[in-house]
């Protein structure tokens, strides 16, 4: 075997082995970002139903002010 020939050998085994490493790096980067994407949604889900409950909040609080505004227009006689 020429040493051309050596030098190419050991090149492409080289790169062979820098492909697997790419291959499995790859494959690493693809799981994390899958477990990525799930804690995104639970979050994103939480995130939701404590929007609904605020929501809820807000218009309770709404509504018991509308009726002390209305109760002091009617206590005052500003209420017609």
């Amino acid at each position: 075997m020429s040493d051309l020939d050596c030098r190419v050998a050991k090149l492409e085994q080289r790169i062979d082995g820098l492909c697997r490493e790419l291959t499995e790096d790859k494959y690493e980067a693809s799981q994390i970002m899958k477990e990525i994407f799930l804690k995104l949604n639970s979050i994103l889900e939480a995130q939701n139903k404590q929007k609904g409950f605020w929501s809820g909040v807000v218009f309770v609080i709404s509504g018991i002010v509308s009726l002390v505004g209305v109760g002091v227009a009617i206590a005052t006689g500003k209420f017609n």
